[in-house]
């Protein structure tokens, strides 16, 4: 559970154009800090046709950003990353197995088998 993360945005754009364009994003960071990879064109002369697909990390790895274009509309998510925990639990479990005078690990019954016959093996 991440309590303080923040949520999700979106923000909806709605435009009218005359003309045309083309736009291809290899990957450079943008004006806000996002990688941004993706194509999008745009042709209106009286009717709007538009299509936009972009994603992006921020540079700081903690959001993404995907934009989608659709005839008249702008989507832009931007998605927060949670950080990644490091494995201080399993440590913790480790050290307190191994403070512990005795542990007991039940082994499904099939692995259970398979090392008894590799102990009497040896």
């Amino acid at each position: 559970e991440h309590t303080d993360l923040p949520s999700m945005t979106l923000r909806v754009k709605c435009a009218k154009a005359l003309g045309c364009s083309a736009q291809l994003n290899l990957g450079w960071c943008d004006t806000k800090g996002y990688h941004m990879a993706g194509i999008g064109g745009l042709v209106a002369a009286g009717a709007h046709l538009e299509g936009n697909m972009f994603a992006g990390k921020h540079y700081d790895g903690r959001s993404i950003r995907v934009i989608i274009g659709i005839l008249n509309f702008t989507f832009q998510y931007t998605i927060p990353i949670p950080e990644q925990q490091p494995l201080l639990a399993i440590e913790d479990m480790s050290e307190r197995c191994l403070e512990e005078e005795e542990s007991v690990i039940h082994l499904p019954r099939k692995l259970e088998r398979s090392l008894t016959e590799m102990e009497d093996e040896e």
